[in-house]
């Protein structure tokens, strides 16, 4: 019984010392406080001089100081995540994250960069070592900003300049699950389009799904959307070809991409459709399909191919055309006759 007691003494001592301990040290205090403002604007200035010391020490002495909640109030939402990832802070970026802070927080700076995330803000600026970072802690690809756009329109963005690694962010962006059929702004503007009139339409086919090896989403983590903007329903390939196909495959033919004609054509794509006449379609492809042989004559075989399916195309539609215009005209004749 008194050996019950003295443990049960004991236990208590602890507990009181234990308590003592955490109340006198000024760093377990500071990290339950709201930030004063001087910690946030040292957190920016880090931010700015890519200081991960800095970070780290203004972390250690208040924890609260990297808390999107604080954020959401001040400076209109200018969360430390998205300027370390549009600033290509890969260091920064990566001790956010671990810290706690949400991939998927959303800026509201006005304008049509509102509803931005870091990833979106990471793909513009072609950041692609970022954007890798953000898509496994989580951060949805498929998340709109104000103006409807998601990282896979962004990817093929030259507002803050062209960069040479568009490919390289889109195919990372539909490995982890981006629509390559999401249509964005008054245009309706889609990434499908975007790779071929920016692009250089390489990863067309992969956004049809012809590419076996690189699947769309092999990586999806399923990210819930922090999105404002309701949702818009999922098309298919086949519900967005249908209305698009023709031009896609005249937008492709005229640039001389090669891939994009070839995968357009593997679904079943006609020219004939298009809102550019088959016949200027046909003579844009053959002289942008001469240069393009020029820096690869290896594949002037494959040039020739999907030149002769463009004119089968514009022969079977000339056909059938002649023999409507003559169906017509013989009706009209025996109409005539009738009478």
């Amino acid at each position: 019984m008194k050996a019950k007691r003295t443990c049960t003494f004991a236990v208590c001592w602890v507990i009181i010392l234990a308590c003592l301990f955490f109340l006198s040290n000024p760093y377990t205090c500071q990290a339950q406080s709201r930030p004063a403002h001087q910690e946030v604007e040292a957190l920016l200035q880090a931010i700015d001089n890519n200081d991960t010391n800095a970070l780290q020490a203004l972390y250690a002495k208040n924890t609260n100081v990297v808390d999107d909640a604080y954020y959401g109030t001040y400076r209109s939402k200018h969360y430390p995540l998205l300027q370390a990832a549009a600033d290509g802070r890969t260091a920064i970026v990566a001790l956010l994250l671990k810290y706690g802070t949400d991939p998927n927080v959303a800026g509201d700076t006005g304008g049509i960069n509102a509803q931005k995330t870091a990833l979106e803000e990471a793909t513009q600026h072609g950041h692609l070592e970022i954007c890798t970072m953000l898509l496994k802690a989580g951060a949805n690809p498929n998340h709109q900003s104000f103006s409807g756009d998601t990282a896979l329109h962004y990817a093929f963005d030259d507002f803050h300049g062209y960069h040479t690694n568009c490919n390289a962010l889109a195919g990372l962006l539909l490995d982890y699950g981006a629509n390559p059929f999401w249509e964005a702004g008054y245009y309706k503007r889609t990434p499908i389009e975007l790779a071929i009139t920016r692009g250089d339409g390489k990863l067309v086919a992969r956004m049809l799904g012809q590419d076996k090896a690189n699947p769309l989403g092999k990586k999806s983590l399923q990210g819930s959307s922090t999105s404002k903007r309701r949702s818009q329903p999922v098309k298919t390939a086949e519900e967005f070809l249908t209305g698009h196909g023709a031009d896609l495959l005249a937008a492709a033919a005229v640039r001389g991409e090669l891939e994009a004609v070839q995968a357009l054509l593997r679904v079943g794509v006609s020219a004939t459709n298009s809102s550019l006449a088959s016949l200027t379609l046909l003579q844009s492809f053959a002289l942008s399909s001469a240069e393009a042989a020029k820096s690869r004559p290896s594949a002037i075989d494959q040039w020739h191919q999907a030149q002769d399916r463009l004119k089968a195309d514009y022969i079977s539609h000339a056909i059938r055309s002649m023999s409507l215009r003559c169906d017509c005209k013989n009706l009209n004749r025996r109409q005539k006759w009738n009478r």
